[in-house]
């Protein structure tokens, strides 16, 4: 049974499979590992909720990112990235306070004949217009026979391990 998994990594990844695709084709003659680097920076915005308050509003990143990609000889994948930089929140209700800060988001991907494996972490500090403060720490983890991340949510088939977990404060 396929089931939908959310991945806040899922366009990073659908890239990087991508490249693996037109920049490390499999060979059978070939037995040495190849790897592909490549960075970005940024700017993006989507609407989400303070997972620590549950306020809705607009989180918005300005970021700096490396991507690895390893494919062995054996056709296993291995992709890692990291992206940081800094964050506003801005909350819809004009009551609650707004929050700027930094973050680091980080993953990596393991796959072969036999299962893949997805795990995240995403970190937020900041402080909001009222002199608050905002800590949160999010940790996914996936082990499955497929996880195809071409769809937007990525779909797992044959879930062995599966958990997302948050800390705030």
């Amino acid at each position: 049974m396929a089931r939908k998994l959310k991945n806040p990594f899922r366009h990073t990844i659908a890239l990087l499979g991508l490249a693996a695709l037109l920049v490390l084709p499999a060979s059978a003659a070939s037995a040495q590992a190849k790897t592909f680097t490549t960075t970005s920076t940024g700017i993006h915005s989507e609407p989400a909720t303070n997972p620590c308050t549950g306020d809705a509003g607009t989180f918005t990143i300005t970021y700096t990112g490396v991507y690895h990609l390893t494919q062995n000889a054996a056709g296993g994948v291995r992709t890692t990235g990291t992206l940081t930089g800094s964050f506003v929140f801005d909350t819809t209700d004009p009551i609650r306070p707004d929050y700027a800060g930094r973050f680091t988001e980080t993953f990596g991907d393991n796959s072969n004949s036999n299962n893949q494996l997805a795990t995240s972490t995403f970190r937020v500090r900041g402080t909001g217009t009222d002199g608050s403060t905002v800590r949160f720490h999010t940790l996914a983890h996936t082990t499955a026979d497929t996880i195809d991340a071409s769809t937007d949510p990525p779909t797992v088939t044959g879930v062995k391990v599966n958990f997302d977990r948050l800390r705030c404060g």
